[in-house]
């Protein structure tokens, strides 16, 4: 039982550090040499398209 309620207590911390905004910048793209390009990804949950950022090679 101790168990049980020291995993419920600990768990949430571990999810607060996963809902961090990651997105990439153009500037953060820029500043390592390379290009920020955009993706339209399909989101399986929602069924709608939604965009990504990522840095690519020129």
């Amino acid at each position: 039982m101790k168990y049980l309620m020291s995993l419920l207590l600990v768990l949430p911390l571990f999810m607060i550090g996963c809902s961090g905004n990651k997105s990439v910048t153009e500037s953060e793209c820029r500043a390592q040499g390379l290009v920020l390009k955009k993706e339209m990804r399909l989101n399986f949950r929602s069924g709608k398209y939604e965009e990504k950022y990522f840095c690519a090679e020129r």
